[in-house]
């Protein structure tokens, strides 16, 4: 499992061996003046977002050098990928389409419930042809319809985390071959592994 944390002066990209937590690579602390947000894996490339900062720094997902990076703007949350494109939230209710090797936006969609536009989308997963998405700062997760920001779906993760103001739910990873979907939140002591029964 590849990770990303956040925190000023404490932000790095892991990757963990998912049965003991074991961390097998990672890369250095980013300057202390970078917040890390939300990262994905794209091909032979990890794409790594920070908050306030506009900048997102891209990595080989194999040896973890640095290969490059992007100036962006507004700020940086969550980040995923269908495959194709760079799919990106900012806080809005907006997502972010952008082309892997520019970071330019190709398109955007607006994440709607009825007619309500639904803002703080924060961390993303592509799964199965949708976009799953935590909403800050609840326990909610969003099934987003990546043609037309849509919501299909939602659930609420029922396990209370601890009890602290910025203990929310905030990470949601997809394990293809199990089709086991996991989950877990700022300061959460665990990763749950659920199964969506449809």
């Amino acid at each position: 499992m590849y990770e990303s944390t956040g925190l000023y002066g404490k932000s790095r990209v892991f990757k963990t061996v998912l049965s003991t937590g074991e961390v097998v690579r990672k890369t250095p602390f980013l300057e202390s003046r970078f917040f890390g947000e939300g990262m994905t894996v794209l091909n032979e490339d990890m794409y790594q977002l920070t908050w306030h900062e506009g900048k997102a720094f891209v990595y080989d997902k194999n040896s973890f050098a640095p290969k490059k990076n992007f100036l962006y703007a507004k700020q940086g949350w969550g980040l995923t990928s269908d495959g194709k494109y760079l799919i990106m939230s900012n806080g809005s209710a907006t997502l972010a389409f952008r082309d892997p090797q520019s970071f330019k936006i190709v398109r955007t969609i607006p994440v709607t419930a009825g007619a309500t536009q639904i803002s703080s989308i924060n961390e993303l997963e592509y799964i199965e042809g949708m976009i799953y998405a935590n909403i800050w700062p609840t326990s909610i997760i969003v099934i987003i319809s990546p043609q037309t920001g849509e919501i299909q779906a939602w659930f609420s993760l029922k396990e209370k985390p601890p009890a602290c103001a910025d203990c929310v739910a905030n990470g949601i990873a997809w394990n293809q071959q199990e089709n086991l979907i996991y989950v877990t939140g700022k300061y959460w002591p665990n990763l749950y592994a659920i199964r969506i029964i449809k």
